[in-house]
C-alpha cells in the first residue's frame, strides 16, 4: 500500500477522523446525562448533570465548527461534483441538530414548487455557507426560529441554485445588516461565494428578522424524480412541519408517494381510511420528536393502528428501551418500524419499503444507496454459533457494545485494545474472523492489517473495518480488509457483515 494514501498525509482527512473519533464520546456523555437526569436526583446533583450536558453541548459545536472551517477544497481541480438536493440537507440538519436542540430553537423548510433532485454543482460549498449561517444564527442572534427556503431559477444560459433564510433576531443588540457582515463567520461565507461568481445578501426582513440570501450555479442532472407510482401509496405525516418533517415529504414525493399530513395519530389513521383504496397501501410515520412521545407509548399503537406505522428521529436513548420490547409487541406483524436520531431519508423509505412489502425497483426515483446491497440473508444463532472472533478496539464503549451482540449469537469474541495486544492474540489463536478498528494507541487499524495478512492462516481470515469514518472505504480495501461498517453500526449489519464474510471464505455466493 502507498503510505503518501495514508489519512496522516492529508490534513483534512485527519481532521475528519479526528473530529468523528471525538463526537462518539461526546454523545455517551450526552445520552448518559439525559438518563441520569430522569433519575430522582438532589436539586444540586441535577445542576451538575445540566452543567455537564451544557458543556457537552457546547463542545460538539466548536467540534462541528472545527471540522467545517478546516475543509478546504481548494487543493482540488474541481470543486463541483453530482449531488442530490434532499442529501444535501440531510447534512445540513444532521450538522446543526445539536445546536437546535441546545438553543430549543425550531427550523422550518420549503422547496418551491418543480425544484429537481438531481445536480453537479459546488455541494461542499453550499453546505458549508449553510451550516454557518445557521450556527451564527443560532449563537450571535439567539434565534429560536429559522425559515430556510430553496428555489430554482433557470436563465437562458445557467442554472442557479437559491437559498433564503430568516433568521430571528432575539439577541439583545440591534443588528443592522453591514453589522452581520463584519463577522468572520459570516465574512467567511461571503469569501466562498465570491469565489463562485456569487454573493451572500443580507438584509433586514423586518424589525425582528434577518434575511440571508445566495445563489450557486449549477446543472441539473437528468435522473428519475418525482413521478407517481400506481397505484400510489399514501404515506401521512403526523405532527409538526419540522425540518425533519419536510425533508422526509420530499424523499417521499419524489419516489412516487402521496403525501398528507395529520397532526395527530388518531387523525392519520382516519385520514388513511379516506385515501387508501382497496389497491393502494398506506402508512404513517410519526415525528418523535414533534409529538412528544412517552417512552411506552408506542405499545398501544401497535395494536391499535390500522396501518403500518414508522416512528423516525428516535433519541438513542428511546431506542435502547424500545429495542429490548419492540419483539414482543410487534409479534412479528411487521406493523411497526424505528429509525434512530439522526434519521436519514434512505433509511426512513427503506423501512417503508419494508413494512409495505414493496422492493426498490418499483419507486420512481433513482435513490444511490450508500450501503451495500442487502439480500434474503437470514441471521440464525446455529449459522454463526461457536465463531471465534477477535475485536481490535480501544474505545471501552465500544468494545462492550460489539462484545454484547456477538455474546447474543453464540459467538466467542477476544478483545485486544492495541495492535501489540492484538498481534500477540493472533499468534497464540486461529480466528475465524476480525472486527477492526481504524485508529489504534500504537498504530492504525491498514498497518496492523498488512501486518496479519502476511501470516499464513490469516491470508483467508476476514478482517472486518469499524471506524467514525466514512471516508476511508478505499484504503481499508487497499489494505487487504474484506467488509467496512462505519459506526455507528445496527446489530443487524455487524451480524451480516460476518455472515457475509464467512459465506466468501467458504466459497458460497
Amino acid at each position: 500500500m502507498d503510505k503518501t494514501k495514508r489519512p496522516a498525509a492529508s490534513l483534512l482527512a485527519f481532521m475528519a477522523d479526528l473530529h468523528h473519533e471525538i463526537r462518539s464520546p461526546v454523545n455517551t456523555i450526552l445520552n448518559m446525562t439525559e438518563l441520569a437526569a430522569k433519575e430522582d436526583l438532589p436539586l444540586a446533583a441535577r445542576n451538575y448533570v445540566e452543567t455537564i450536558e451544557k458543556s457537552a453541548n457546547s463542545l460538539l459545536t466548536i467540534l462541528d465548527d472545527i471540522i467545517e472551517l478546516s475543509q478546504d477544497e481548494t487543493d482540488s481541480p474541481n470543486i463541483n461534483q453530482a449531488f442530490a438536493l434532499t442529501d444535501l440537507l440531510e447534512d445540513l440538519k444532521e450538522a446543526i441538530e445539536g445546536p437546535l436542540k441546545s438553543k430549543a430553537a425550531e427550523m422550518t423548510l420549503s422547496f418551491e414548487r418543480g425544484i429537481p433532485e438531481w445536480f453537479s454543482g459546488p455541494r461542499g460549498r453550499i453546505r458549508q455557507v449553510l451550516t454557518q449561517i445557521c450556527n451564527y444564527s443560532l449563537r450571535q442572534l439567539a434565534s429560536r426560529e429559522l425559515k430556510l427556503d430553496v428555489s430554482y431559477k433557470k436563465g437562458e444560459k445557467a442554472e442557479k441554485l437559491c437559498f433564503t433564510l430568516f433568521a430571528q433576531n432575539s439577541s439583545h443588540d440591534a443588528l443592522k445588516p453591514k453589522d452581520v457582515l463584519r463577522n468572520p463567520r459570516i465574512l467567511i461565507c461571503q469569501r466562498l461565494l465570491l469565489e463562485l461568481g456569487g454573493q451572500l445578501v443580507v438584509e433586514s426582513a423586518t424589525d425582528s428578522r434577518i434575511r440571508f440570501s445566495f445563489c450557486v450555479y449549477v446543472s441539473p442532472t437528468e435522473r428519475s424524480w418525482g413521478e407517481p407510482i400506481f397505484p400510489t401509496p399514501v404515506s401521512c405525516l403526523v405532527g409538526k412541519g419540522r425540518l425533519s418533517s419536510a425533508l422526509v415529504a420530499r424523499r417521499l414525493k419524489g419516489c412516487g408517494f402521496k403525501v398528507a399530513r395529520a397532526a395527530a395519530l388518531e387523525d392519520a389513521q382516519d385520514l388513511l381510511d379516506r385515501e387508501v383504496s382497496k389497491s393502494q397501501k398506506g402508512i404513517a410515520l410519526v415525528d418523535w420528536e414533534s409529538v412528544k412521545e412517552e417512552p411506552d407509548s408506542w405499545k398501544d399503537h401497535v395494536s391499535n393502528t390500522r396501518y403500518p406505522l414508522i416512528y423516525y428521529d428516535v433519541p438513542a436513548i428511546s431506542m435502547m428501551h424500545i429495542s429490548a420490547n419492540v419483539s414482543e409487541w410487534d409479534q412479528g406483524k411487521q406493523k411497526i418500524g424505528f429509525v434512530m436520531s439522526p434519521s436519514k431519508g434512505k433509511q426512513i423509505v427503506s423501512e417503508v419499503l419494508r413494512l409495505l412489502g414493496m422492493e426498490a425497483e418499483q419507486l420512481s426515483c433513482s435513490l444511490a444507496w450508500e450501503e451495500e446491497p442487502q439480500d434474503d440473508m437470514t441471521i440464525t444463532p446455529e449459522g454463526l454459533e461457536g465463531m471465534k472472533v477477535l475485536v481490535v478496539e480501544d474505545d471501552r464503549i465500544n468494545q462492550r457494545i460489539v462484545v454484547e451482540l456477538l455474546k447474543k449469537f453464540s459467538i466467542k469474541p477476544v478483545v485486544a485494545s492495541t495492535g501489540k495486544a492484538a498481534l500477540n492474540a493472533v499468534k497464540k489463536h486461529v480466528f475465524d474472523a476480525i472486527f477492526m478498528d481504524i485508529n489504534l494507541p500504537d498504530t492504525d487499524g491498514y498497518r496492523l492489517t498488512e501486518e496479519i495478512k502476511k501470516m499464513e492462516q490469516y491470508q483467508s481470515v476476514p478482517v472486518i473495518a469499524l471506524t467514525a469514518s466514512t471516508k476511508n472505504r478505499r484504503l481499508c480495501l487497499e489494505a487487504g480488509m474484506d467488509h467496512f461498517l462505519s459506526k455507528p453500526y445496527s446489530e443487524t449489519k455487524l451480524l451480516k457483515s460476518l455472515v457475509t464474510t464467512k459465506s466468501k471464505r467458504e466459497g458460497r455466493p
